[in-house]
């Protein structure tokens, strides 16, 4: 898993858990094909997005991320978040508990991928190790077959 990808999970993960939506109703399209227009769904749309821009992604990305939208839809977003922040007390306590869930969330799934990432070295590293073994003791080349004669009938013995 790349970090963006980290990143993009945490910041998925940590809306669910503070708003109390899944996964599915979040992205959820409506039944004319457009995404849901509650104001949890949005809300919880637009702090993805602020988040993940604020980590990085490009409008593109984010938009993407999101649900496929259009960056311009993200622009929104970023702009409405900005003058909730300014001036709405609830909107701005929301938005702090979902950093801190957002932090523990990546740091989480950081050092989840860290451990992966170090048990992948430690495998390839034996598994070089075996195949320098190989190759030192030339067990690498094909053995060809020694044949011998037994009561006319022809056998062929390949040694491991």
């Amino acid at each position: 898993m790349s970090e963006n990808e980290i990143k993009k999970e945490a910041a998925i993960k940590a809306a669910e858990i503070l708003l109390g939506i899944p996964r599915e109703e979040i992205f959820k399209k409506s039944k004319s094909g457009k995404a849901k227009r509650n104001a949890e769904f949005v809300m919880s749309r637009r702090i993805i997005s602020v988040m993940l821009k604020q980590r990085g992604f490009s409008l593109k990305g984010v938009a993407k991320a999101v649900g496929n939208k259009d960056h311009t839809t993200v622009i929104n977003s970023l702009q409405k978040h900005q003058n909730y922040m300014e001036t709405d007390k609830e909107y701005r306590e929301t938005w702090e508990r979902y950093k801190e869930i957002f932090n523990n969330m990546y740091n989480s799934l950081y050092e989840d991928q860290e451990y992966i990432n170090q048990k992948h070295k430690s495998i390839n590293a034996k598994i070089k190790y075996h195949k320098d073994q190989i190759y030192k003791l030339n067990l690498h080349r094909p053995v060809k077959p020694k044949k011998f004669m037994i009561e006319k009938n022809m056998f062929s013995v390949c040694f491991i």
